[in-house]
């Protein structure tokens, strides 16, 4: 307390960085429980699924019917990009949590930007990869010669992988900073 009976603010750049921390550490836990759920109505709904598997084949037409089989092949493909969205978001989340207590040059920061760039790179891939499964899925029971593989993989796409990357180079050298930064301090 100072004499005028005002509580002190700590107004540094640390404390800048906890408080929105903090913050962003409850939206993204919010993004991932809403994200959860959404997954979840979306496949109850058959019509959502069915325009998805639609969007993904470019001949199917009219003749498109989503069969139970076609729908849990379809469910099956899609867990894994979900489940590496949620692995992202997961790391993000834990990070703003170290973020929020302070430790911003630490080797936990490293490990959880490089999680997150391995995420980044690898969800442009395995997303495509689904895309062109799903294809395969929603025309398996067409008649042979009418079945589809669908295959894209975008600009875009590319810059992710890169980003992701350059993000797991960044999280690798904080966390052979913050060894060296512990290295130096036990020599104190």
């Amino acid at each position: 307390m100072e004499a005028s009976g005002t509580a002190r603010t700590d107004d540094s750049p640390l404390s800048r960085v906890q408080s929105v921390s903090r913050i962003m550490a409850g939206l993204t836990l919010a993004v991932m429980i809403l994200a959860t759920v959404a997954y979840a109505v979306f496949w109850l709904d058959e019509t959502s699924v069915s325009r998805l598997l639609q969007q993904q084949l470019t001949t199917a037409g009219e003749s498109f019917a989503l069969t139970p089989r076609i729908w849990a092949t379809a469910f099956m493909i899609s867990l894994l990009p979900v489940a590496l969205y949620l692995v992202g978001l997961c790391n993000v989340w834990l990070l703003f949590r170290v973020f929020a207590r302070g430790q911003v040059f630490a080797e936990t920061t490293g490990r959880r930007i490089g999680w997150i760039g391995l995420v980044i790179a690898v969800l442009p891939l395995v997303s495509t990869l689904a895309a062109s499964a799903w294809s395969v899925a929603a025309s398996i029971d067409n008649p042979p010669g009418e079945r589809e593989l669908s295959i894209s993989l975008s600009g875009t796409d590319l810059l992710g992988v890169l980003l992701g990357v350059l993000l797991v180079v960044i999280g690798w050298v904080i966390r052979e900073a913050a060894r060296i930064a512990d290295e130096n301090q036990s020599f104190v």
